[in-house]
């Protein structure tokens, strides 16, 4: 990994209840990791679109 400039955003989120089954608890970090990492993208400028192809 060659390190280049740039910016890092690292954004601390909402907890989960750690009481939850394992599979709805993945299934909240999934969704939460998703929806909030496909937020900061557009907010930096990429297209999903670019992104995903």
């Amino acid at each position: 990994w060659g390190v280049r400039p740039g910016r890092a955003v690292v954004e601390f989120l909402p907890p989960i209840d750690p009481q939850l089954p394992s599979e709805a608890f993945m299934s909240e970090l999934s969704e939460q990791i998703e929806e909030n990492s496909d937020r900061l993208m557009q907010e930096a400028g990429f297209q999903l679109s670019e992104i995903r192809a």
